[in-house]
């Protein structure tokens, strides 16, 4: 099936066409003509004056199957993702069961499908206990592309050595948020002048400072390949900055919600924005933007963590974090940062930067290379509501907002999607 897209502008920094317009001839899943002039032939599908990049790849997706299939089925999120421009996610282990051995990593990939392909993230410790470390290189030549604890889940120091000096013997990627757990269950946002206006009990951004600290640290007593996985504040922010002078295969990635929204959002106490990390100063905000454009932060990340209603519906402190953002991710982003960042500074976060720390060969808008494609539209509007959020779960704040910017189609795999 042929497709052209006329007048693209192309994001993509290791093309020769990057901030180029051009028209491309997609046929049979491969990029077979990139003109400035017009291509003289006709396809099924035909889009112009679009914006194309490489598919975009999001790390620490939550995902629900196995286990938890009321929150998220594997066709909901592979839908919901491909609507939200994305070809390809790296999964989360906290399933039920755990993604901790070669044969849930392989279950994990079947359930990619034809248009996002599913990537493992696998457990760094058995059954996320943090007592017994996982068989990384077995689960490694299975699939998996990164070993983490996830988001909720402790471990010790002494363990985050061993599975840093275990990676560094076949360049794996170990990936760790840097909260202090204690904090994760028991404070409801971030600590300044709002929770204590709001009389709820913050969780102080020293200590993700610490975290960091000590987490780079090891890195580099070992030298090994680590993913700090959504940093939230300045001060992390900085002691990460610090850290990444001293060493190369240090990475960092951010949430997209921490910056597009503070935590003022909080102030009528509104539940969908309580996530994990908080949502910080508006001071916290403006440094992590300034650290996309000055390349300190190389992904950002949906934090997509579907969740029941129930789980939302309760009195705030006794709510649960998270919200989905696969869908949402584009068009907040697209006007949040339009004053302070040009799109081909923060899309490469999503195509190029992703891939390339996972260790993973990155899509290329090059003739003779297959097409894995996001087209969008930053003009474009369109409503999030009941009708167009795809995941199985709806907690989020945006439901009823006009969004401007949209994914207007994805190719991979020889597929095309194509969204209404």
């Amino acid at each position: 099936m042929k497709l052209i897209l006329r007048k693209a502008y192309i994001i993509d920094p290791t093309s020769k066409w990057h901030k180029k317009r051009a028209d491309i001839l997609i046929d049979k899943g491969i990029i077979t003509t990139i003109s400035k002039t017009a291509i003289k032939t006709k396809a099924k599908h035909e889009f112009s004056n679009v914006y194309v990049s490489g598919g975009w790849l999001d790390i620490g997706t939550h995902a629900g199957q196995p286990g938890f299939e009321h929150r998220e089925t594997a066709e909901s999120l592979a839908a919901t993702a491909q609507a939200g421009g994305f070809t390809g996610l790296a999964i989360m282990p906290d399933l039920s069961p755990v993604i901790d051995n070669s044969t849930s990593v392989n279950f994990i990939q079947s359930q990619s499908s034809k248009s996002v392909h599913f990537y493992p993230l696998a457990a760094l410790s058995k059954g996320l206990n943090g007592e017994e470390i996982t068989e990384f290189y077995d689960m490694s030549l299975s699939g998996a592309v990164g070993f983490t604890n996830g988001i909720q889940h402790a471990i010790s120091k002494a363990m985050l050595l061993r599975a840093l000096d275990y990676a560094k013997g076949f360049e794996g990627l170990i990936i760790h948020h840097p909260a202090d757990h204690d904090m994760i269950h028991k404070s409801q946002m971030h600590e300044g002048d709002i929770n204590v206006q709001l009389g709820l009990k913050g969780s102080p951004d020293i200590f993700e400072k610490i975290v960091v600290d000590e987490t780079t640290s090891l890195a580099h007593y070992s030298q090994s390949k680590l993913l700090l996985h959504l940093i939230s504040s300045k001060l992390g922010l900085d002691a990460f900055k610090s850290a990444k002078k001293k060493q190369s295969n240090l990475f960092a990635s951010v949430s997209y919600k921490h910056l597009v929204a503070s935590d003022e959002d909080l102030l009528n106490f509104n539940a969908q924005w309580k996530i994990q990390p908080p949502l910080r100063a508006q001071s916290d905000r403006k440094a992590l933007i300034k650290a996309v454009k000055d390349g300190t932060l190389d992904i950002i990340s949906s934090n997509h963590v579907p969740l029941e209603k129930e789980m939302k519906a309760k009195e705030f402190s006794e709510t649960s974090k998270g919200a989905i953002g696969l869908q949402t991710l584009f068009p907040k982003l697209n006007i949040a940062l339009k004053d302070s960042l040009s799109l081909e500074e923060w899309i490469p976060c999503l195509s190029n930067n992703p891939y390339r720390v996972l260790g993973l060969e990155a899509p290329k808008i090059e003739e003779k290379s297959a097409a894995n494609l996001t087209i969008f539209d930053p003009a474009e509007t369109w409503t999030f509501n009941q009708e167009s959020n795809l995941s199985k779960s709806d907690n989020s704040p945006y439901f009823g907002e006009k969004m401007t910017g949209k994914v207007i189609a994805t190719i991979y795999n020889q597929t095309i999607s194509i969204n209404q």
